[in-house]
Formats: C-alpha cells, sequence, structure tokens
C-alpha cells in the first residue's frame, strides 16, 4: 500500500464544489475508480477552511462557471490550496485556478460547449507524472484557457491551442481541462486512477511485460503435460471440471524465477514488489504474473513466475500458446505448437504400482489413529464448552516415504484428476516439491478489485442411486449441524473481507448452497466484496490467509488451540494455491483433497470442523471421506 501498512486506514478524499451539474458525477467517478467516496464541500461552504483541507489525503477541484481569478466565483479556495501541501487535481475550472496559482496567464477563448477533441502528449513528455495519454478522446465546456505556462509547469497534453493537462513542478498539483466524468471522453477513469498513482495515494502499477501469443488448435492438455513437464519449474491450473460459474480457463506452463522462503525473505513481500502482468496476450484472466501455493505456516510456500505457457478457454474451446518476449521465445511458440499439432500413436500410460499403492495405504499412516482422532475431537468439544472457541477446525495428515519421478507423480495425477475432477484442480511441481491437487473450493477469486470466496463446510458421499444421491443432497442442504458450521465460517470470511474492502460492499449473495462433485456433495457459501483503494492482493492475503474454512472461528484464538491439538505442521495443506496477475487479479484455491510429494516424502492432509453438535466418530468419518477423496 501506497499511504501506510494498515488498509483499514480509508483515503480521505475532498472534492470542492463550485456549483456545478457535473460535480456528483466526478464524485460518482472517484467512487467507482478508487472505491472511496469524496466528501463534497461547495467553495462558499463556512466549513471549508484550512483544517479540513489538511484533513484529506487528496483533493479535487470540480469544474464550474466563472472566471478563476473572481472570488465571487471561486471564493476561498485559491488561497486554501496555496497554503496546503495536499495532492490536487484541478478540473475545467480548477484546471485553470492552480495554473494560475502557478503563474500562467488564463485567456477568454470563444465558448466551448461539450467539445470533443483529442489530445496531443508533446514528444518525449509522457512520464510517471502524466495522467493522460496521447490520442485520448476528451469532452470539454469553458470559455477561458490556459495558453501560456510559466517554468513552475509540464505541459502534459495539448489540443486546440491550449493546455488540457499539465502538472506543477514543485507542488503535488495536476491540472484537466477537460471533463473526465463526461459520457463522451473516454479513458476518465484511467485518469483518475493515474492521477491517484502519480500522488502518491495508490501503489504504482505493476510492470508490464510483453507477451508473443499464437492461436492454436485445442490440445489434448495430458499430452501438453507430458510434453512439458520436464525438469524445470512447471505448472497446471487445471479446470479439470467447469467451476459453479461454467466453464472456465487453464493455464499449463513453465516457470522462470521461483521464490521460496528463506531467512530474510518474506514470500509475499517479494510478491509485492515483483508484481507483474503482461501485454500483448489473449483475452483471458491471467494474463502473466506469478502461479504458485503458500502454505498453512509461513515457512512454508512455492512460487514462480509464469515464463511460457498455454492458455486454454474452454468455454469458447480455443487455447493459445503464450510466451514472455525475450529470445528464444517465438521458436519456442513455434516448436511446441508443432509438437501439440503433431500425429502420435495411442499409449496407454498406466501409473507406476508401487507409487499408486504407497498413496492408497496413506489412510493407514496417519500422525492420529481412530482413537487419538477422537480424542482430540473431545478435547476441541472442552475448548467449545469452555468458550474460548466456536468452532475448532481439526485436521491430520498422513505421510509415507515413497521416492517417485516427476514423470510418475504426472501419470498419478492425470490418474487422479479422471477419478476426481475438480474445478480447481493443480499440479506444480518445482525441485523436488510435487503438489497434484483436486480442489473444489475457492478461496479467492478477484478480478479488477472484486472479490468473491466460496467456503465449504460440511461433506457427504455421492449416493450410489440417483434417489439416494438426491437424499443425501437433500439431508446436506437441511442439517442443522452442517448449516451451522458453514454459517459460522460465512460470517468469519465477511469479516476477512471487511478488513481491506470498501465500507458496505462486502455481500453474501448466497449464504448456503449445495455443491455436487464426482465423489462427494458439499455444503458451501458465497461472500463478495470490492478491495477499498490502495489494497492489493498482497493486503487481501494477509487480511483473509489462512482461510476461515479451514481455521474455525474465531480465527486467531482458534489457531492458538489448533497449535496445541495438532501433531504436527500441515505444510501446504490448508493453504492457497494458483495464479497472481498485477495487484488486483487473482484465482486461488483452497488447499484441500490434495496429493503433495515432497523430498521423497508423500502425505495427504484431512480433517473436519469441530462443533458442539459434532460427535468423534462423526468426526472420524468425515476425515477419512475427505481423505479418501484426494486418493485415486
Amino acid at each position: 500500500m501506497a499511504r501506510g501498512s494498515d488498509p483499514t486506514d480509508m483515503m480521505r478524499l475532498l472534492l470542492i464544489d463550485f456549483h456545478d451539474s457535473n460535480t456528483q458525477i466526478l464524485a460518482d467517478l472517484v467512487f467507482r475508480v478508487l472505491g472511496v467516496r469524496p466528501i463534497v464541500l461547495a467553495y462558499d461552504d463556512p466549513s471549508l477552511d484550512e483544517g479540513a483541507m489538511a484533513g484529506a489525503d487528496g483533493i479535487l477541484l470540480a469544474t464550474g462557471p466563472g472566471r478563476p481569478g473572481d472570488a465571487a466565483d471561486v471564493g476561498r479556495v485559491p488561497d486554501l490550496v496555496a497554503g496546503c501541501d495536499r495532492p490536487v487535481l484541478g478540473i475545467g475550472l480548477g484546471h485553470q485556478i492552480l495554473a494560475g496559482l502557478c503563474g500562467a496567464r488564463i485567456v477568454p477563448i470563444e465558448p466551448r460547449l461539450g467539445v470533443v477533441s483529442r489530445l496531443h502528449v508533446p514528444h518525449g513528455r509522457a512520464d510517471d507524472h502524466t495522467i493522460v495519454v496521447d490520442g485520448q478522446q476528451v469532452v470539454g465546456s469553458h470559455s477561458s484557457a490556459v495558453r501560456e505556462p510559466t517554468e513552475r509547469m509540464v505541459v502534459d497534453a495539448v489540443s486546440d491551442d491550449h493546455i488540457q493537462a499539465f502538472h506543477a513542478i514543485d507542488r503535488p498539483w495536476w491540472g484537466l481541462q477537460f471533463n473526465p466524468e463526461s459520457a463522451l471522453t473516454e479513458g476518465g477513469v484511467e485518469n483518475i486512477r493515474a492521477w491517484a498513482r502519480a500522488a502518491g495515494l495508490l501503489p504504482h502499477a505493476p510492470a508490464r511485460r510483453t507477451l508473443l501469443s499464437q492461436e492454436v488448435p485445442m490440445p489434448d492438455l495430458s499430452r501438453a503435460a507430458r510434453l512439458m513437464v520436464g525438469d524445470g519449474p512447471f505448472f497446471w491450473l487445471d479446470e479439470a471440471r467447469p467451476a459453479h460459474d461454467g466453464p472456465g480457463w487453464s493455464y499449463l506452463g513453465l516457470g522462470g524465477e521461483v521464490v521460496w522462503p528463506d531467512e530474510g525473505v518474506n514470500v509475499l513481500d517479494v510478491l509485492r514488489r515483483s508484481a507483474w502482468q503482461g501485454a500483448g496476450g489473449p483475452d483471458a484472466p491471467f494474463t502473466g504474473g506469478w502461479v504458485g501455493v503458500s502454505g498453512y505456516e509461513p515457512d512454508t510456500a512455492l512460487w514462480m513466475s509464469a515464463r511460457r505457457w498455454v492458455a486454454v478457454d474452454h468455454e469458447r474451446e480455443r487455447a493459445w500458446l503464450v510466451a514472455c518476449e525475450e529470445p528464444g521465445a517465438q521458436e519456442w511458440l513455434d516448436r511446441t505448437a508443432a509438437a501439440l499439432s503433431a500425429p502420435v500413436d495411442d499409449v496407454i500410460v498406466t501409473v507406476d504400482a508401487g507409487l499408486l499403492a504407497a498413496v492408497r495405504s496413506l489412510p493407514d499412516h496417519r500422525r492420529d489413529d481412530d482413537d487419538s482422532y477422537r480424542a482430540k475431537v473431545e478435547q476441541a468439544h472442552e475448548h467449545l464448552r469452555a468458550g474460548t472457541s466456536f468452532e475448532v477446525c481439526l485436521t491430520t495428515t498422513a505421510e509415507v516415504a515413497h521416492d517417485a519421478s516427476r514423470e510418475e507423480l504426472l501419470e498419478l495425477y492425470l490418474l487422479q484428476r479422471r477419478t476426481n475432477p475438480a474445478p480447481y484442480a493443480a499440479f506444480l511441481a518445482c525441485d523436488d516439491t510435487t503438489i497434484m491437487s483436486s480442489s473444489p473450493e475457492r478461496f479467492l477469486r478477484v478480478r479488477d478489485g472484486e472479490v468473491e470466496s466460496r467456503p465449504i463446510k460440511g461433506t457427504l458421499p455421492r449416493g450410489e442411486t440417483p434417489e439416494a444421491d438426491a437424499a443425501l443432497r437433500t439431508r446436506l442442504e437441511t442439517d442443522p449441524k452442517l448449516r451451522s458450521e458453514l454459517v459460522m465460517i460465512v460470517d468469519l470470511l465477511r469479516n476477512d473481507l471487511a478488513k481491506v474492502c470498501v465500507p458496505g460492499s462486502v455481500a453474501c449473495p448466497e449464504p448456503v448452497r449445495v455443491d455436487s462433485f464426482a465423489t462427494v456433495h458439499q455444503l458451501a457459501g458465497v461472500v463478495t466484496g470490492l478491495l477499498g483503494a490502495g489494497v492489493d492482493i498482497v493486503d487481501l492475503l494477509r487480511a483473509a490467509f489462512p482461510g476461515g474454512s479451514m481455521t474455525g472461528a474465531p480465527k486467531h484464538r482458534t489457531m492458538e488451540i489448533l497449535a496445541d491439538l495438532e501433531s504436527g505442521p500441515r505444510g501446504y495443506y490448508s493453504g492457497a494455491l494458483g495464479w497472481i496477475s498485477g495487484d488486483r487479479d487473482a484465482e486461488l484455491s483452497v488447499v484441500i483433497r490434495t496429493l503433495i510429494h515432497d523430498d521423497g516424502v508423500l502425505s495427504v492432509g484431512a480433517g473436519g470442523a469441530v462443533v458442539p453438535d459434532s460427535t468423534p466418530q462423526g468426526e472420524l468419518d468425515e476425515m477419512l471421506l475427505k481423505m479418501s477423496a484426494a486418493l485415486p
């Protein structure tokens, strides 16, 4: 964040109104772009004084009628601005007030009403302080103009022989003669956002990397994975079955730079400093950035910078090869396109029998046997009775040593995705770590700051007949214990999102719903929100991680209880896996139904929420059901 470490410290903006008919439209535009509704004060309001100016993080001078030098039209505003050190954006009349304070001459012109023009940005002038773009279509209405800048001004754009945009050299002032809020102005949203970034009210935009892309016929993703898996960092974010909101995208490719936790290395800080997204690729949600996983404990994480990948749009049945522009990128596109389309003999590939046997033996190698797990459920009940927690998400882990090659693990994953396809399936491999996930749970989806979380609580197996299946679905939807588990976590997620979202934007459009998968039915809820101004993905992760569906409530105290109850670290299990693109877009799942192969050890985690109505045997049965769902 640009303004401090506390994302709940919302930006305060002051909009000065010159009794113009566009003021509220401008206020609405600012709210839509920055997530903050500015305080609107008229220029002749007695409460507009030095204190009001100093109490704002940023100030906007709206357009209006009159002349900047006429006190009847602008009141004390020029003097208040001159004595204030806050960033200021002047629009129309406000633009002329700022130019006048810089010593520029404002001249009368023939009145212009809703005139459409194109901006010309002088060659070499565009920089981090420029908030307009060359060729931008703008609309303005005014009868005076700034024509003679001074040495205190940098002219950012001109049209029709007068200055349309400038910024001051010695003060944090920006002026726009045109109206960014006008219906026919193109790029007004970007103008407001660019001002907030240039003024230090928002973080600077993530780095942009040029992408090369080439559309190819829909590939066989299993074959593509076998071709690309290799020895280097590899990722496959795999929509093995459609998500709740319909068919989406899969991404399969090669990583470049890798970030692991290390002494003195905070992975989230690295992801923030190195945030990037691509330009020039297909119109996909993921346009480049980071792919990886953060485990439950802070010392467990693996993130790789996407370098070259296949992007598959399942809804439109289209696919592209994408690569960061670099030496050899075009050759990789051509070579990979040819390899994916080359004829190939049908080959039956089977999973190594020893590996499959080791995986299927995992439930027999749990840290907690049946008696131990039931006893821990009883201990969790003691905390519920004492009032130190309301819901304890108890888990355990199973481990077995077994060496396996990356190719063997890929075949295991391919079997897993056939037997238990999931909307957030994934295969990640780097060095001695391989993650094979069939997660059904969306942790966080973020699109340009719009957030959605879908916590899951309550699991029942699919029925053997349609009638039995329907009965189980109804039972899940109406079971008071399971509904209470879910509602507790839905409210916890609402609380987490409220830490970093615009006040009033957090909503719960679906508190309870049933989602059905290949082997289980699950009870889920939907929570949404809009990230506040200056809040990025890292702020959101710090507010919401780990997912409440994997902790219980209240989160902080319950995590302390879990640290005492559970027999060892969870590792990657219970973490978040997916992609982060730029600073306001991400898709992350909860790491459940997931096999891990790390340094020669296979592991799987599972658990459930202990609430007052839980029984030790019921929780044991649910944990075993969830563990088996991760095994092919």
